[in-house]
């Protein structure tokens, strides 16, 4: 399900969010980049976390959190 929905939300043809211009290659190598690193984020950090008792420390924390705030300002960056 998760990896439907960054499938769909970030496809390089007709995105709901486009991150870059998808009128070049640049762009659409760009498009589904980003698209991969949203699934995998979903996939390997939330999920685990969300569906067991999975304990992680304080540098990990960090990691995640460094790497939500790249994705965010990705978002921030959208095109449309």
């Amino acid at each position: 399900m998760v990896r439907r929905s960054c499938r769909k939300h970030f496809r390089p043809d007709k995105p709901v969010i486009a991150l870059d211009d998808l009128s070049t290659q640049t762009g659409r190598s760009i498009q589904i980049g980003y698209q991969q690193i949203f699934s995998g984020a979903m996939m390997g950090i939330r999920n685990p976390k969300a569906h067991s008792n999975v304990q992680i420390d304080a540098a990990r924390s960090l990691h995640f959190i460094f790497l939500a705030s790249l994705l965010m300002s990705k978002i921030d960056e959208a095109v449309a």
